[in-house]
């Protein structure tokens, strides 16, 4: 079942506070349910997609004017992505993974 909480967590973690983690590697902002997200992110992300997030990033995000729209737009489009059985835009799943690459190198 649709959880608004869980989704609203994704949302924070990808989009509000992606640059601010980006640039730390500290795990102390993290909890496990946030941990557990950023890393399915990942796993989900690699599954189905041929280049990195970051990429992807970087070839979406520049022609649009709010985050919000492109997510609208990916929907329509069913640029989609199954995250725990949550159903993410591919350009969400694209910031966690991100985030997941950069915070939690091994």
């Amino acid at each position: 079942m649709f959880s608004i909480n869980r989704r609203g967590a994704m949302k924070l973690l990808g989009g509000g506070s992606l640059f601010a983690v980006l640039g730390s590697k500290s795990h102390a902002s993290f909890n496990s349910l946030q941990i557990d997200e950023l890393y399915s992110s990942l796993k989900a992300w690699r599954k189905t997609e041929e280049i990195e997030p970051e990429h992807y990033l970087d070839l979406n995000c520049n022609e649009h004017d709010s985050l919000d729209s492109l997510i609208v737009e990916e929907f329509k489009a069913s640029k989609v992505l199954k995250v725990n059985g949550l159903v993410l835009s591919k350009i969400e799943v694209a910031f966690l993974a991100a985030v997941a690459k950069n915070k939690f190198k091994d």
